[in-house]
């Protein structure tokens, strides 16, 4: 992995949403969210069973979670300006199921996959994931700054063929610093840093692990907010 030899203070992405867990689903509601992970992709345009929900703005960006029947939901993807589908996938979404559908890849070769969230914190905690959505990175440990490791190591799109690799993690609310590194390393050399975020205790947040935006060389975190 291309990890600098020295601390960076990354390009920090902020894509902030409402998330729908803490309402009370209506009877057979699940709720899903699509992850826009194509880097040579402008907008994307989202259809749940053929209707249009959602438009994300770019890369390393996400969808709200959208409310919609459980049961099975066709989900197709393609560029805003599009006449035809990128990728299409038909997911089940149980009853008051949360769900997250990331495509990622290049256009030519998009891939799907699906994973079932628990996002609602332990009592006083926060709770954190991590997608490893870099294409043109190798792979990487995931911790914060106070030591507590969030992952050892992690490779592209991951979640796709790893059950729970992408799980939600509790932790202590207050600033938080993530770091990027080669995996199972500690000290500061070769890390990668975001900014600090202050997380609230009973929410749930995202980091997307990305590719570098243009011109820096140093691959880089969105920061979602659920």
């Amino acid at each position: 992995m291309r990890l600098l030899a020295s601390i960076v203070i990354v390009l920090f992405s902020f894509s902030l949403f409402s998330c729908k867990k803490n309402e009370t689903p209506a009877a057979g509601t699940a709720f899903v969210r699509v992850i826009h992970g194509v880097p040579d992709l402008g907008a994307m345009e989202v259809k749940f069973n053929g209707a249009t929900v959602s438009t994300i703005t770019s890369y390393a960006l996400s969808s709200t979670y959208i409310s919609t029947k459980s049961g099975t939901v066709t989900i197709e993807v393609k560029g805003s300006s599009a006449s035809s589908a990128l990728s299409t996938v038909s997911i089940t979404a149980a009853v008051n199921s949360y769900n997250t559908v990331v495509f990622a890849d290049l256009s030519a070769s998009v891939k799907a996959s699906q994973t079932i969230d628990d996002p609602t914190p332990a009592s006083g905690k926060a709770k954190i994931n991590v997608l490893h959505l870099a294409n043109t990175q190798g792979n990487a440990g995931f911790s914060l700054s106070s030591g507590t490791s969030i992952a050892g190591s992690r490779s592209f799109n991951d979640q796709q063929n790893v059950a729970g690799v992408a799980a939600y993690t509790n932790v202590d609310p207050g600033s938080v610093t993530l770091e990027a590194r080669a995996p199972f390393t500690t000290g500061s050399v070769g890390v990668i840093t975001t900014n600090t975020q202050t997380l609230q205790a009973g929410k749930s947040y995202t980091y997307i692990f990305r590719n570098p935006i243009a011109p820096s060389t140093t691959p880089s975190f969105t920061f979602i907010a659920n």
